[in-house]
Formats: C-alpha cells, structure tokens, sequence
C-alpha cells in the first residue's frame, strides 16, 4: 500500500464527474486514512491519434 494517491482523468465532463465520485467513495471507505495519504490529480490532455 502506498500514501500517495494518482488519479488520473481527462477534461471531459463525464471522466471529471467519474473521478469525483471515486474520490468520494475512497473518502468514505473506513480503511482510507485522510491524514496518511496524499491525492495527486492529473488530467490527460493528449490527443489520441487513431
């Protein structure tokens, strides 16, 4: 297990709101510890090239 935290999303609405809701859901989990751990966010602009 690791203290930090690396949430990676894109800036569409659908993935931000998703992203959020995991947050939450971590938040209420009884084994997450707030004070022991550290959330990074990063939000994945690059294009797909298909």
């Amino acid at each position: 297990s690791s203290p930090e935290i690396l949430l990676v999303t894109t800036p569409e609405p659908s993935s931000l709101t998703d992203a959020y809701s995991l947050l939450k859901m971590l938040y209420r989990n009884p084994k997450y510890d707030k004070n022991e751990s550290v959330i990074h966010v990063l939000t994945n602009r690059v294009a797909s090239f298909r």
